[in-house]
């Protein structure tokens, strides 16, 4: 634990990554409210959708990352990379039901980036147990 500081560009990079995180979260309603001309009770669906398929995911996840034979690192790194392909795919979506399609599978593999990520135990730079470190660690 000796060593560790938290310098600006770390800083930098996690308020980065955790923004990027959850901002399509953010703005996937305003999409369907706003390009895609849906009524914001319909548009409130998507939120649904993301709190329900996020908690399938971290459940999902949590199981899979806690067997032996599996190793987080690598379902953290593939959920990472997928809900970033997926993410890449939003701005060709035009219809509600693809948006819906889209909010489902991305917080799956957003609840299985975060859950595998605090579960690793090979992993100890992630984002999570980091900045848990950082808060409790005291010079």
């Amino acid at each position: 634990m000796n060593g560790w500081k938290l310098n600006m560009s770390e800083m930098l990079r996690m308020c980065v990554m955790l923004s990027g995180l959850y901002t399509p979260a953010v703005y996937v309603y305003e999409k369907a409210v706003q390009e895609l001309g849906a009524s914001k009770a319909k548009a409130s669906i998507i939120l649904s959708i993301l709190g329900v398929c996020d908690t399938f995911g971290r459940a999902a996840s949590g199981l899979l990352a806690g067997r032996r034979w599996t190793n987080s690192l690598y379902i953290s790194s593939v959920a990472t990379i997928v809900a970033g392909l997926l993410t890449c795919l939003v701005p060709v979506i035009f219809s509600f039901e693809l948006i819906c399609i889209y909010a489902a599978f991305y917080s799956v593999f957003i609840g299985k980036f975060l859950v595998s990520a605090v579960l690793t135990h090979r992993y100890r730079s992630t984002v999570s147990s980091y900045a848990v470190s950082k808060t409790l660690h005291r010079p």
